[in-house]
């Protein structure tokens, strides 16, 4: 639906203007925040994935695939990364703002494709390539949670948020991928998100 630099932009924009509650005044500390939150997910990815010979993208999450049979889908994806967090602020009251809007979508490289088999090489994408990959977004921002805990707790508190919704195992968010290509990998992630949390909450006392 859209490329990857516009998604990245509507997803800054609409987390910020729900986390601001349409004040312009705080507007642009959002927008900053977010910028910072997203970017350091995303160059993450794609420095881990330049090493792995893959090439990953981010876009709005899409939903199509509505009931278990083939044939029940839609004609054209759903943009629910755009609708799902308008819908749940209204619905809520603004109880929840859900930060989940990006899907990250992987393709191996033409060099990783060809490659030749040996016993140390293997050709073309594998669920550990993507594993790690998304591994690497979500261990960029629970560092940087960890580093910004001090110098500033609302941009460390909102990292740690950006990682609990995209971690839930729904639809094509980063939580679902990880689960399904290596469990051991989610439930770490899961365990780092945890500790993470618990430090933040223990220096805000």
């Amino acid at each position: 639906m859209f490329g990857e630099k516009i998604s990245i932009a509507v997803s800054v924009l609409i987390l910020s203007l729900i986390f601001s509650y349409l004040d312009i005044a705080k507007l642009p500390l959002f927008l900053a925040i977010f910028a910072v939150i997203i970017l350091v997910n995303v160059i993450a990815k794609k420095i881990t994935a330049h090493y792995l010979e893959v090439n990953s993208s981010v876009h709005i999450w899409d939903f199509r695939q509505y009931w278990f049979a083939e044939s029940w889908k839609f004609a054209r994806p759903a943009p629910i990364g755009l609708l799902l967090p308008p819908i749940l602020i209204v619905f809520t009251y603004g109880a929840i703002k859900w930060l989940g809007m990006l899907q990250t979508e992987f393709e191996a490289k033409l060099t990783k494709l060809i490659r030749k088999r040996k016993p140390w090489s293997y050709p073309g994408l594998r669920n550990l390539d993507v594993s790690l990959i998304l591994l690497a977004g979500f261990l960029a921002n629970i560092i940087l949670a960890l580093l910004a805990v001090k110098l500033s707790p609302q941009l460390a508190a909102l990292t740690l948020l950006y990682c609990f919704y995209n971690l839930i195992p729904i639809g094509k968010l980063d939580g679902f991928q990880l689960l399904v290509n290596n469990r051991a990998l989610y439930v770490l992630t899961v365990m780092l998100l945890a500790v993470a949390a618990g430090v933040f909450l223990v220096l805000q006392i």
